[in-house]
């Protein structure tokens, strides 16, 4: 959550990634398609910003997505909260919108999240 009083856009910068997504499917037209999504900021080992001393710094509990990232999911499966990270993306005017377009535009982007799966398994085999 962005503090009060703070300019989201530079707490974007410091914090968050612009994310390609979840790989989706609609269920109406069969049609793929990502949804981008705002992430959590990495240190320069590749971890989570604010996975410190082996704790999650945000939630008292790893997030589900967090918990469960090397799971072998499939990536197409996406959480619970795409229904509205879907409608929030697809609009210019909310603030998700904005700040996943100005970090993209800034260049401060995270790899899909296939591709820091498959640098986490390779990770834990070798």
């Amino acid at each position: 959550m962005i503090p009060a009083g703070a300019n989201p856009y530079e707490w974007a910068e410091n914090n968050l990634l612009a994310s390609p997504g979840y790989v989706v499917m609609s269920q109406e037209t069969g049609e793929v398609f990502r949804i981008g999504t705002l992430v959590p900021a990495v240190k320069t080992d590749g971890s989570c910003k604010f996975f410190v001393a082996g704790l999650c710094a945000i939630h008292e509990n790893a997030p589900f997505g967090c918990a469960f990232f090397g799971c072998g999911c499939d990536e197409s499966v996406a959480g619970p909260g795409c229904a509205a990270i879907y409608d929030a993306i697809r609009k210019p005017d909310e603030l998700y919108f904005r700040l996943w377009a100005h970090l993209a535009y800034k260049g401060l982007i995270q790899p899909g999240p296939e591709v820091l799966r498959q640098r986490w398994q390779n990770q834990q085999k070798g």
